[in-house]
Order: structure tokens, then C-alpha cells, then sequence
């Protein structure tokens, strides 16, 4: 297991029409669960990935949650996480290096820097049958002396329409719009560079009726 210490102080701003409520807030983990990318024979072009839990992960930063109902057909839901990151720990491990003799090498997972994850969800009432929601997501790269992970962001749209005097719904959703939710992620080692890419899901498409 990971371990965390985690201190937040909240505050909420309320009014008529729109919520705010920024949150200051401080992690450290320790026994961080980290990748590990490495070449167990390098004579070969076979690569394993498997957790392992090491060194420190510490993150502060503001975390700020955002609703509004701008208009009588406009309402907003957003969310800002803006945050500082350190990483660190080294690890060591065995494999068999080109001449074919076991070889003691050595991963470093130190880094540091900003990063930001974004949200935003705004929902249009047509009329009263008839309302459009349309979401999208920004989570922002972070990058160790192993590892760079790449930018990542999404969009989805949903629409839903009352019908048959309120009997029936017909709804429609179209989930990564872009084709463009996926992880991206290079690993750097003095013999190569690999690129890992992976897509959780391709784009989607519903319709359905309720009655």
C-alpha cells in the first residue's frame, strides 16, 4: 500500500446564481506506486511494465469547483486543479545486458514541475423538451527523469428529448467527440526511447428510448 498525509482548507462562496469553492490543499505519499519500463534482456526487443512502490510523490496546488446558472437556458459546472508536483526514489534491478552477462541497473524516477487537469460541462435548455450537454477535459503532461507522460483532452456530447406528452425520452451521446482520449508516454533509457501509447476507449456513439 501507499500511504498519504493530505491537508486541505476549503472555502465556499454561495450566491443567487453561482457557486465557488476553492481548495488549497498538500499530499504527500509515500510508497508511491510508480511504472517501471525496463528491458530484461537487451538483446532482444522485449520490454515489461509492472508497478512497484517507491519513494515519494508531493503534490499542493489549488483545486477550485466552479457552478453557475448563467441564464434560464444556460447552466455551467467547472473544475480547475492546478498543482505543483515532486517525485522521488531510485531503483535497482537486474538484467542481462548485450555480451548476455546479468547486469545491475539502475532507474531514476526523480521530477518535478506544474501541471493542471481541467473540467468543464455546460448544459443548454432548448425548451423545455429539449436540452444539449456538452463536457470536455484537459489533463496536462508531467514529466520524471524516466518518464514524460503527454497532454491529454476529451469532449462529449449528449442530447436528450422529452417526447409522446412525457411518456418517452430519446436520448443521444457521443463520447470523445475527437477521438482523442488516450495515454501517450515516452520512456527515456541511454540505449533507446520508447513511445507507449494507449487508448481507453475508441469513440462511441448511443441512441435510446425510455418509455
Amino acid at each position: 500500500p501507499s500511504y498519504i498525509n493530505s491537508f486541505e482548507l476549503g472555502y465556499s462562496i454561495q450566491r443567487k446564481k453561482f457557486t465557488i469553492n476553492p481548495t488549497l490543499y498538500y499530499r504527500k505519499t509515500e510508497d508511491d506506486v510508480k511504472m517501471l519500463v525496463y528491458r530484461p534482456d537487451a538483446r532482444t526487443d522485449e520490454f515489461i511494465t509492472r508497478p512497484i512502490n517507491l519513494g515519494t510523490d508531493t503534490r499542493y496546488g489549488l483545486d477550485l469547483n466552479a457552478t453557475a446558472d448563467a441564464t434560464s437556458w444556460l447552466k455551467l459546472m467547472a473544475n480547475l486543479d492546478i498543482f505543483g508536483y515532486k517525485t522521488d526514489g531510485e531503483f535497482l534491478y537486474d538484467a542481462i545486458n548485450e555480451t548476455g552477462a546479468t547486469q545491475q541497473y539502475r532507474r531514476n524516477f526523480v521530477g518535478d514541475g506544474f501541471s493542471a487537469r481541467a473540467r468543464l460541462a455546460s448544459t443548454f435548455k432548448i425548451d423545455k423538451t429539449f436540452s444539449v450537454q456538452l463536457q470536455g477535459m484537459y489533463r496536462a503532461g508531467q514529466k520524471t527523469a524516466q518518464q514524460e507522460v503527454k497532454d491529454m483532452y476529451v469532449l462529449n456530447l449528449g442530447a436528450s428529448k422529452t417526447i409522446w406528452k412525457g411518456n418517452g425520452t430519446l436520448a443521444f451521446n457521443v463520447q470523445d467527440i475527437l477521438n482523442t482520449r488516450n495515454r501517450t508516454v515516452f520512456t527515456y533509457d541511454p540505449e533507446y526511447t520508447r513511445r507507449s501509447y494507449m487508448q481507453f476507449m475508441p469513440r462511441q456513439f448511443s441512441l435510446s428510448l425510455t418509455y
